[in-house]
């Protein structure tokens, strides 16, 4: 286990939790799978959370203080896990989103969905969401980038960095103009730049589209989803709640 991943178990063992049913299949592959975290409201809105990890790493146990805390937010929560590089590469990635969130919708027809994911799961849920999802009503992205670097990810998304599909800015213009983005990453971010969220932002606002920024001064990578999700950034943690429950 990285040594990255301890705060996030320490966060799920002092996250109290309600009810969570664990594993859900939604594929055929052992990772297609996600953690539902009920609400008992009926009409509360389907908030969906990829985890980051480049790609290549993490799990979705490690992130239910995510699901616990948007549970106790009011809404209907899933953290889902997927198949990582090797086993899986882009746009595959996106395919198998889509095969989660079918999945969860054809169980609560008729909710407000949202998207959300940290990272390279803020990517995903960023690709999904402007890509013309027609179910999709809301994303939320944490530190998603939207540069790759070929030297780096050529293994991961191959000619897609050249033609730039994998890009979210490419797709601003012809994204659903119904769709509401929440974009949240911090100034000492120095693994994913601000500056990505930022043009990306721009790109949305320039076509009309409804998208909100938020930089948070002296925050990093690695943090800002826990700071951010359990109220140690509190003006973080009331936007994102007002967005989730509009």
């Amino acid at each position: 286990m990285a040594i990255f991943q301890l705060p996030l178990l320490l966060l799920n063992r002092f996250t109290p939790g309600r009810d969570r049913r664990d594993s859900i299949a939604y594929g055929d592959s052992p990772l297609m799978t996600y953690d539902e975290f009920p609400s008992k409201l009926g009409t509360a809105p389907l908030v969906i959370f990829w985890h980051g990890g480049s790609w290549k790493n993490g799990q979705k146990e490690r992130y239910r203080f995510v699901g616990h805390t948007l549970q106790k937010m009011g809404v209907h929560a899933f953290v889902v896990d997927y198949p990582k590089y090797p086993q899986q590469v882009f746009p595959g990635f996106l395919d198998d989103a889509v095969l989660a969130i079918k999945h969860i919708i054809s169980q609560y027809p008729q909710r407000k969905v949202v998207l959300m994911g940290h990272s390279a799961g803020g990517h995903t849920a960023l690709m999904v969401a402007l890509k013309d999802m027609a179910q999709v009503n809301a994303v939320v992205a944490f530190s998603a980038p939207c540069t790759i670097r070929e030297k780096y990810w050529r293994p991961v998304f191959g000619d897609t960095i050249r033609n730039g599909q994998h890009d979210p800015r490419n797709f601003a213009d012809s994204s659903p103009t119904s769709l509401s983005t929440l974009l949240i990453h911090g100034t000492f971010d120095a693994t994913v730049s601000v500056n990505d969220s930022v043009s990306l932002d721009k790109k949305l606002r320039a076509s009309k589209r409804d998208s909100q920024l938020m930089k948070l001064k002296f925050v990093d990578h690695l943090l800002i989803l826990p700071l951010a999700m359990l109220g140690a950034l509190p003006r973080a943690h009331k936007r994102l709640k007002q967005f989730l429950l509009v």
